[in-house]
């Protein structure tokens, strides 16, 4: 999706009304009356201020994130990872590698931990990655063991950014 501009981002707040005691569920960016704009829920969840004349979407997060900051970062990360709430208090900057390492488990994990793969032999080997490199933590008995040698490593890897594995 194409960034825009700052000054653009600034234009559409114009047409907004910024609500701070908004909600998840109905948002915190509320388009004018009469202003051409109007709010949107996209397929992964993401809400955007649309406007009607030239179909042109603005993501509600990057909005908030301006308002109350007076800048616009690269990424814009949802703390507990829920793409509706845009509450200004759930989004931090961010960049690509320290968004990747608040993602969930991936749906399609044979494991359902992050950074733990079944190996042939039925041992479960823990891996993650961090500023470039791929960190090898061992091979475990299970997958619980290997998710919690995960963790431990997210804490001092990942800082902040860390999205633990339940176990």
């Amino acid at each position: 999706m194409k960034r825009h501009s700052l000054q653009v981002m600034k234009e559409i707040l114009s047409m907004t009304a910024f609500d701070a005691k908004g909600s998840p569920e109905f948002g915190f960016i509320l388009p004018i009356p009469g202003s051409g704009l109007y709010l949107r829920v996209k397929k992964k969840g993401y809400r955007f201020i649309t406007d009607s004349s030239t179909g042109k979407e603005y993501p509600e997060h990057r909005l908030v994130f301006l308002e109350m900051h007076g800048w616009l970062p690269d990424m814009i990360d949802h703390i507990d990872g829920n793409p509706l709430n845009n509450d200004p208090n759930n989004l931090r900057a961010a960049d690509a590698t320290s968004n990747q390492w608040n993602r969930r488990v991936g749906k399609n994990s044979a494991t359902g931990y992050k950074g733990v793969g079944m190996l042939p032999c039925g041992k479960f080997r823990a891996r993650i990655q961090a500023n470039g490199r791929r960190y090898n933590l061992g091979t475990f008995l299970t997958a619980r063991d290997a998710a919690v040698a995960i963790n431990s490593a997210m804490s001092q890897l990942h800082g902040n950014f860390a999205l633990y594995n339940v176990v």
